[in-house]
């Protein structure tokens, strides 16, 4: 199955970047209130944010099927989208009806796509500290993407489903 038979990388990519948006919008928040200190530095802190795999193709999965991103923000209500019309399920079903889409064909494309980000250096790899510890977890550093980045990929994430989309929507970090 060739790229144009599912949905562009990008459309997966913003949504798995997403999943770390709050927290970074709310560390760029607090960096910024406290820039007001004389004490203050001029360069962000590093603070990580972890999310697992589980939840990064969760987030993948409704922006596919229904449309809208994954969180219950009050921006998803701006815009409307009709689930019987407009969704990438819809726009590719030949991907969509497979019949190891849930299982094998989206896990895999999004397993793929967070190799690609982490050789991007949007994200890490979580290493394991301990041997229970879950596998499959990914973090962030919160300023890695800047407040501008974010509003750039929520616009990404409202375009409607569409065939041929092609964007570059963040160059590498590394």
């Amino acid at each position: 199955m060739s790229n144009q038979d599912k949905p562009p990388f990008v459309v997966i990519d913003t949504e798995i970047l997403l999943c770390w948006e709050a927290d970074s919008l709310k560390h760029w928040e607090n960096y910024e209130a406290s820039k007001s200190s004389k004490y203050a530095s001029n360069i962000a802190p590093d603070k990580w944010s972890m999310k697992e795999r589980v939840e990064l193709i969760g987030a993948v999965s409704q922006k596919i099927q229904t449309g809208y991103s994954h969180d219950n923000r009050l921006e998803n209500r701006n815009f409307f989208l009709n689930p019987s019309e407009n969704t990438w399920a819809k726009i590719y079903p030949k991907w969509f009806e497979l019949k190891d889409y849930e299982k094998q064909s989206l896990s895999r494309m999004v397993d793929d796509r967070i190799s690609a980000l982490v050789n991007k250096g949007f994200i890490e790899h979580q290493p394991r500290e301990r041997r229970v510890q879950v596998r499959g977890q990914y973090r962030m550093n919160l300023i890695t993407i800047n407040p501008y980045e974010w509003k750039m990929l929520r616009g990404v994430s409202y375009l409607p489903p569409q065939k041929n989309l092609q964007l570059e929507i963040l160059k590498p970090r590394n």
